[in-house]
């Protein structure tokens, strides 16, 4: 798997983020691009730690981010932060009785 930080592509620029471990802490980077690529990152805290649990923190709440797991072979071109998100929507239902 490929694992990836997507943000939103008009205001990723805003944000910082780190990776840390329950043993070593992560650095603050500035979010440089719209998509960053982890897979480098995680395979150095788990070897550094030989601990598989890593936390993802960006320095805002209701950030505009997505952490995704993709296969190896998924089209890179579709990593966009809008194409993993779910839109909100209100569903009004009615039930009918049996008569």
């Amino acid at each position: 798997m490929d694992y990836y930080l997507l943000f939103d592509q008009n205001s990723y620029n805003s944000y910082h983020w780190s990776i840390s471990s329950t043993q070593v802490l992560g650095l603050s980077k500035a979010a440089t691009s719209d998509k960053i690529y982890l897979n480098n990152i995680i395979n150095q805290k788990i070897l550094l730690t030989n601990n598989g649990v890593i936390f993802v923190h960006i320095d805002q709440e209701n950030a505009k981010a997505v952490l995704v797991a993709v296969p190896k072979d998924f089209d890179k071109s579709k990593l966009k932060y809008d194409n993993f998100v779910s839109t909100e929507c209100n569903l009004k239902v009615q039930i009918a009785r049996a008569q």
